[in-house]
């Protein structure tokens, strides 16, 4: 290999370094969205538990029970099946 090879070698292996680390500040920065996103999907959801099931000095535990209950009669079954297909339609 000769010196201009190495050197141009050399260039394109830092290049390549300088490209990874801007790729992985990307990815970072989108795992950090993406994670405050769900952060505040799962306020909204407890918000509308309060809300809509009057819990509002309930604890995980209850609501758990709460839901758990809830979802395992056929009938809510029945109309979260529904529900989802209506949604997927719309869509």
């Amino acid at each position: 290999m000769t010196e201009r090879e190495a050197e141009r070698l050399e260039k394109l292996t830092e290049k390549l370094e300088q490209l990874q680390a801007q790729k992985n500040k990307i990815l970072a920065k989108d795992k950090q969205r993406q994670k405050k996103e769900r952060t505040r999907n799962l306020i909204k959801c407890g918000t509308l538990s309060e809300k809509y099931f009057g819990l509002d000095n309930a604890d995980f535990v209850m609501l758990e029970k709460i839901l758990a209950n809830l979802t395992s009669t056929p009938d809510f079954k029945n109309y979260l099946e529904n529900l989802k297909n209506s949604l997927n339609q719309e869509h």
